[in-house]
């Protein structure tokens, strides 16, 4: 039999246990949630290392950075109905075509295919020394991981170009100013179409283009499709 004393320290004890396993569910579950851009931190985090980066890949750097850039940002679900104007550099840049990207993939797939809900597989080859999407071609992870390959590539070739002046946060730059993140101007030769029309080209096992089709066509050998001038697929 137990005395009083013991009871009350069995009790004690086991609501302490009580209290840490709730903690630790709750901690797992945090870690366990469905994160945004998740899969792309971690990508950028090894390539940054494989490329020889004395740095750590700064999220906070990149994801909230000229007309384009703010990833970091719940709100910027649809990509494209955030970000306008010229990009202000090719970080920037990087950006709107990761934007469009991404739309493209939804385009195809539907729009809950986004990071939010799909987890991709990935690996850094070491024969071909860049990052591999591993899921299977033309499936809604393939072309959501093919779409961060192509934006961490973009980055990481431009990150010379980060200035603290384009930066949302270190700066007073603000991306809904006319003045800083104007419509872009297109030059129109005599023939040129009034209203450009584009469309998605690429996927399957690489990452979507967005083509203006009065410059470019896409063009398929297969299931897959790159982009070339009018006239020469």
């Amino acid at each position: 039999m137990f005395s009083p004393l013991k009871i009350s320290i069995l009790s004690l004890f086991g609501q302490s246990i009580a209290q840490d396993l709730i903690q630790l569910s709750g901690s797992r579950f945090q870690e366990d949630r469905p994160k945004r851009y998740r899969d792309l931190a971690e990508m950028a985090n090894r390539l940054w290392i494989e490329k020889g980066e004395t740095e750590k890949f700064d999220e906070a750097k990149f994801f909230t950075y000229g007309c384009h850039c703010f990833l970091d940002q719940n709100q910027f679900g649809e990509p494209l109905k955030h970000g306008k104007g010229t990009p202000v550099d090719e970080i920037d840049r990087a950006c709107k075509k990761f934007k469009y990207c991404q739309k493209c993939v939804q385009d195809k797939h539907g729009d809950q295919c986004t990071h939010d809900f799909y987890r991709y597989n990935w690996r850094w080859g070491r024969k071909s020394d860049q990052l591999e999407i591993l899921s299977p071609s033309g499936s809604c992870e393939r072309e959501i991981g093919e779409c961060d390959k192509k934006f961490l590539s973009d980055i990481f070739a431009a990150r010379d170009e980060f200035d603290n002046a384009f930066h949302n946060k270190l700066s007073f730059f603000d991306p809904n100013s006319k003045e800083n993140c104007s419509a872009e101007s297109r030059p129109r030769g005599r023939f040129a179409p009034i209203s450009e029309q584009f469309q998605c080209c690429g996927g399957y096992n690489g990452p979507y283009q967005w083509i203006s089709t009065a410059r470019q066509q896409c063009c398929n050998i297969g299931r897959v499709n790159y982009v070339a001038p009018v006239g020469e697929c």
